[in-house]
C-alpha cells in the first residue's frame, strides 16, 4: 500500500506533549489529518522520518511557548516551512516568537485555564484548511486568502506619507495585546497577518478602529458588527468622508462604513486608500500580462 504524507505537520517542544496530543485528537475529530512525532515507529531513524514528512506535508503548525523557544528542533522546523509559505505558528503562552515570524499573525490557543480554547482552535482549522485545501466538512465555509506581494510595503510608504499620530501601529512595532484584542474584534482569520493597526478607541484597547492585513481592510465601530473589504474588491470601492460625532466615517463600499481616524487624520486615510487602490489595480494588470 503507497504511502500518503498526512496534511498537517505539527512542530512542538517535548515538555507540551499533552497539549499537542490533544490537539491532534480535535483535528482529526474535524476531518484533518496530521503527522507528529508519536507517528514514530521503534527502529525508525528518528531525524530522517521529521526531516521527510515535514517536506511531504503541505501545512505545519508550530506549537510556539516557552518551551518550545529553547528547541532547536522546533526553530529548524519553522524556518523549513516558514521557507516553503505553509507555517502556521500558534502561542500556548505568551512568549514572544523569533523576530523573523513576529510579522505573521498569531492566535494563542490556550485558555486561562491552561487547557484548549475550543473558539481559538477552530480558528485555528479555519486556518488550516485556507492553507492546506483539504476537504473537511469546515470547506465550504472557508474562502482561500490570496496575498499581494509588496503589499506590505507600499502600506507603509502611503502611511508615513499621510497620516501621522499615536494611534497608527505598524507590523511587529503593533503591541501583543492591541493585536490580540483587534484580532478577536474585527475577526481576523489566523492565516492573515496584521500589517498596520489603527486603534480607534478612547482608551487604547484596539477593538474599535481600523486594520490592514496581508489580504484586506477591515474595520469596527462602536456597537456595529466587524467589516470587512477585500483587497480584490478595492477597484469597485468609492472612497467618501462624512462627519458622525467626534469620528470621521469613510463610506467604503456595499454601504459599508468605516470610522477610523480623528477627523483631522481623515484625508489622509483616504488618500492612503486611494493610494493602495493604484497600488493594487497595477499589481492586477501586471498579473494579466
Amino acid at each position: 500500500m503507497p504511502h500518503q504524507a498526512p496534511s498537517v505537520f505539527i512542530s512542538y517542544s517535548q515538555e507540551d506533549r499533552q497539549l499537542c496530543e490533544a490537539l491532534a485528537q480535535i483535528l482529526a475529530n474535524n476531518g484533518v489529518s496530521t503527522w507528529w512525532d508519536n507517528h514514530i515507529l521503534p527502529g525508525q531513524e528518528f531525524s530522517d522520518q521529521i526531516e521527510s514528512h515535514l517536506s511531504e506535508a503541505s501545512c505545519v503548525v508550530v506549537l510556539w511557548s516557552r518551551r518550545a523557544a529553547q528547541s532547536e528542533w522546533v526553530r529548524v522546523e519553522s524556518d523549513a516551512a516558514a521557507a516553503r509559505g505553509i507555517l502556521i505558528p500558534v502561542r500556548l503562552d505568551d512568549t514572544p516568537l523569533p523576530l523573523r515570524f513576529r510579522l505573521l499573525h498569531t492566535i494563542c490557543i490556550v485558555g486561562n485555564d491552561g487547557n484548549l480554547d475550543a473558539t481559538q482552535v477552530q480558528r485555528l482549522i479555519s486556518a488550516i484548511v485556507t492553507n492546506d485545501g483539504v476537504g473537511t466538512d469546515h470547506a465550504s465555509a472557508v474562502t482561500p486568502v490570496r496575498t499581494i506581494p509588496n503589499v506590505q510595503a507600499e502600506l507603509i510608504r502611503l502611511i508615513n506619507e499621510n497620516i501621522r499620530g499615536e494611534r497608527i501601529f505598524i507590523g511587529s512595532s503593533i503591541p501583543h495585546d492591541k493585536l490580540t484584542n483587534a484580532t478577536t474584534s474585527f475577526a481576523i482569520p489566523a492565516n492573515e497577518s496584521v500589517l498596520v493597526l489603527i486603534d480607534n478607541t478612547l482608551f487604547g484597547s484596539s477593538k474599535n478602529g481600523a486594520a490592514f492585513t496581508t489580504a484586506a481592510l477591515y474595520f469596527r465601530d462602536i456597537l456595529k458588527p466587524p467589516g470587512r473589504v477585500g483587497y480584490d474588491e478595492f477597484r469597485n470601492c468609492t472612497f467618501r468622508k462624512k462627519f458622525a460625532g467626534p469620528w470621521a466615517v469613510v463610506e467604503l463600499t456595499r454601504g459599508l462604513e468605516c470610522a477610523v481616524a480623528p477627523k483631522a487624520d481623515t484625508d489622509g486615510f483616504i488618500r492612503v486608500l486611494f493610494g493602495l487602490r493604484e497600488f493594487l489595480e497595477i499589481a492586477r494588470v501586471r498579473n494579466l500580462e
